[in-house]
């Protein structure tokens, strides 16, 4: 199995080399090791490892905290801080860049394994449960273009487009003109639509008349779409027959031969995705908090007898969540879930 890569963002020769050893002591490789926060940023871009070890008292006019915000901004990688100074300001600061660990020098080797090891797997679970559960999120294949160069009018021509359409037969899609009349559509689309309209879906119809916008987007999206020629995505949450539902909508607009412009929009079932995702953050707020109740601990001088049963449950609390999660079942179970609110 390969290494885990960690950089060491430490002003302290000393510690840095210390640190070095036990990474190394405990399975892991050293992909650097740095004083301050531009140097962290830029060795960050160079080496990409895969957590960093951050002292949050660095030299120069950059904490440890602006550059560990910037490193996941730029780079998405987990940072963990070390740091000797556990005031509630610091504390509460590092805290709001929503850290993947933050350890208390001295800390134990034990307590610098668990917190790495916790990082990698909050990092992991993030990563999972963020990227795409059905193929709503591939770029959409263009229509074939006419070998002749003339102007093809779609409303009339549709082969291409047809194709297109039933590629993503368990999604619902259309594809509407600048008038925002329907030229194409999929059957999964208009079942979607007959739960929401007596209108009967039709070419050449305002999408509107067959489906209201908290599922095929506002005038104003299309208009962005229209106007930028990029694609956008959205998600919308409403409610129906007593139950909060989401829905994630694509649009991709797209340009023929003859200059017409088309939009392409499909339409997800975000629910069981979003639910994920609540209790995600949810189990992740815990974790933060149980990092707060450490610094207040640390803080009592060794009174905290109610905080650490507090910590103790909350850490246990975390630790069994985590073990629990299978984002493989999760993510298999968000991908059949798709289209429920219209298949019910």
């Amino acid at each position: 199995m390969e290494k885990k890569r960690i950089l060491i963002v430490e002003d302290e020769v000393i510690v840095a080399m210390t640190l070095e050893d036990v990474l190394q002591k405990l399975g892991y490789q050293v992909a650097g090791a740095v004083t301050n926060g531009p140097d962290a940023i830029q060795m960050a871009g160079e080496v990409m490892p895969d957590l960093v070890l951050m002292d949050i008292r660095l030299d120069g006019s950059m904490d440890g905290i602006e550059a560990a915000t910037r490193i996941s901004s730029l780079y998405s990688i987990p940072v963990v801080y070390l740091t000797a100074h556990s005031d509630q300001a610091t504390l509460s600061r590092a805290i709001q860049t929503q850290p993947y660990g933050y350890l208390l020098k001295p800390f134990r080797e034990r307590d610098l394994y668990t917190t790495i090891e916790m990082a990698f797997h909050k990092h992991r679970v993030i990563r999972q449960t963020s990227e795409p559960v059905a193929k709503e999120d591939h770029p959409l294949p263009r229509p074939r273009e006419p070998e002749r160069a003339e102007k093809q009018d779609l409303h009339e021509n549709t082969v291409g487009l047809e194709r297109l359409a039933l590629e993503s037969l368990n999604v619902p899609v259309c594809v509407v003109d600048k008038n925002l009349r329907l030229v194409l559509f999929n059957d999964a689309f208009r079942c979607l639509c007959s739960r929401f309209s007596t209108a009967e879906c039709g070419k050449k119809q305002m999408v509107y008349e067959v489906a209201p916008a908290v599922l095929v987007g506002t005038v104003n999206d299309y208009r962005e779409v229209f106007a930028r020629n990029k694609p956008l995505r959205m998600r919308n949450v409403f409610r129906q027959d007593g139950g909060e539902h989401a829905v994630d909508i694509h649009f991709r607009p797209f340009v023929t031969v003859g200059g017409d412009s088309f939009v392409v929009t499909m339409v997800s079932d975000a629910t069981y995705a979003k639910k994920l995702e609540s209790r995600i953050q949810s189990l992740f707020e815990t974790y933060d908090e149980v990092l707060s109740l450490l610094g207040e601990f640390r803080g009592l001088n060794g009174h905290g007898n109610t905080v650490m049963q507090q910590i103790a449950a909350h850490a246990e609390q975390v630790v069994i969540s985590l073990s629990q999660i299978d984002v493989g079942v999760l993510k298999s179970d968000c991908h059949s879930s798709l289209k429920k609110i219209w298949d019910d």
